[in-house]
C-alpha cells in the first residue's frame, strides 16, 4: 500500500470517528430536511456522547479541510447554523443544548430520536 492510500485510509477512518462519514450524513439529511453542513453538525454532536462542543472546534471539523480562502467568514457562521438546525428538529420533537460560554451538545433523548428515524428509514429502503 502506498503512503497516499494509507492517508486516504486513516482519513477516512477519522472522518467516521467525528461523525462525518457520508453515508451517516447523507442519512440524516434525508430524516431531517437538514442541508450537508447543518446535517453534518447533527452527526458529529450524534457520534460524541458527552461532548461539548465549542463554535470554534465545530468550525474547524466542517471548515478546517478548506483554504483560509475558501472557509466562511464572520463569527456567528456556527451559531447561525446551529440556529437553523434546530429550528428543522423542533417539528421533529428533537432540539440541541447550548452550554453557555463552552459551546453545544445533544441529549440522550434527541440521540435516541435521530438514530429511531436513521433505523426507520433504512429498514425501509431494504
Amino acid at each position: 500500500m502506498d503512503e497516499l492510500q494509507r492517508l486516504r485510509d486513516r482519513i477516512e477512518v477519522l472522518e467516521t470517528l467525528l461523525g462525518l462519514d457520508e453515508g451517516d450524513v447523507s442519512l440524516i439529511q434525508q430524516v431531517t430536511g437538514l442541508g450537508p453542513v447543518q446535517a453534518k453538525i447533527l452527526s458529529v454532536l450524534r457520534k460524541r456522547r458527552g461532548v461539548v462542543w465549542s463554535k470554534q472546534m465545530l468550525f474547524e471539523v466542517l471548515y478546517g479541510d478548506r483554504p483560509e480562502c475558501d472557509r466562511p467568514h464572520g463569527p456567528n457562521v456556527i451559531g447561525e447554523t446551529v440556529a437553523k438546525v434546530r429550528a428543522k428538529l423542533h417539528p421533529l420533537g428533537m432540539d440541541l443544548h447550548t452550554i453557555y460560554g463552552a459551546g453545544y451538545s445533544m441529549s440522550e433523548e434527541t440521540r435516541a430520536k435521530l438514530t429511531a428515524l436513521m433505523h426507520h428509514r433504512l429498514d425501509r429502503a431494504a
